[in-house]
């Protein structure tokens, strides 16, 4: 059986929509943190430097590049510091790579306090954190906020 012209054309055009439509979708990048360590570096004329060590996970199925970040770190509650990412780092598809972030304390109450929960061992952590990313082989530049809570063991 053979459909009418304006049938006909109604289907086409709200195929051709709908193929548009889902062409035009572009899946969300999402990079996920984990702090794996942090350690006190020497103390200098500009004051003390604290390193944190992080692992990104990228949840996406599409490879990204973390092009930029900032941090601000709170352990048990308290902001620590704030730091950047010292280098792009390109994340494969569903899966991790490690970074390090310096962070400067430059007042000496925050130095000990830092090295009061290092000595405790287990704290809690949050990491909020302003990125921007690409995914790699396309234009398109997504800027995120995110905030990663957990606990982590600094034995």
């Amino acid at each position: 059986m053979r459909l009418p012209p304006f049938l006909r054309s109604t289907i086409a055009i709200l195929s051709l929509a709908a193929l548009g439509l889902a062409g035009c979708s572009t899946p969300r990048a999402s990079v996920g943190f984990s702090l794996l360590n942090v350690t006190l570096a020497d103390a200098t004329v500009q004051g003390t430097t604290a390193v944190f060590k992080l692992r990104l996970q990228n949840e996406s199925v599409y490879p990204l590049v973390v092009e930029r970040a900032h941090f601000r770190f709170f352990l048990d509650g308290a902001l620590v510091g704030e730091g950047v990412l010292p280098e792009s780092v390109g994340l494969r598809e569903s899966s991790p790579a490690d970074s390090a972030v310096t962070v400067r304390l430059a007042d000496p109450a925050q130095v000990e306090r830092l090295r009061a929960l290092l000595g405790r061992g287990r704290v809690s952590y949050r990491i909020e954190t302003r990125l921007g990313s690409g995914q790699v082989d396309t234009d398109d530049v997504v800027s995120l906020k995110t905030v990663d809570i957990g606990t982590v063991d600094l034995h």
